[in-house]
């Protein structure tokens, strides 16, 4: 499984190559993480074929080579939490 986070400086160029590269090296997964748009395109790779499927947030996402683990995608794009506001429970 491969995760790239983008930036807006990549290039569409920079995607066909590293695709091309994942599939060579028997990647099953290759994850493109789009922070600014919030979005997550998954390629799913598997005996010569592939799959591609993007996913909004608000989507729970099944990671489909690891049985039983999913992600919530508003977990990943929600609002960042500054460390000093985070505060441990009264008990």
């Amino acid at each position: 499984m491969a995760i790239e986070i983008i930036s807006p400086s990549n290039t569409s160029g920079e995607y066909i190559r590293k695709f091309n590269l994942y599939l060579e090296a028997g990647v099953r997964e290759y994850w493109i993480v789009s922070p600014e748009d919030k979005i997550i395109q998954i390629n799913h790779f598997e005996e010569g074929k592939y799959l591609s499927v993007i996913h909004k947030a608000g989507t729970l996402l099944p990671v489909s080579i690891l049985e039983g683990l999913s992600i919530s995608l508003n977990g990943i794009f929600g609002p960042l939490i500054p460390q000093a506001a985070v505060r441990p429970t009264d008990t």
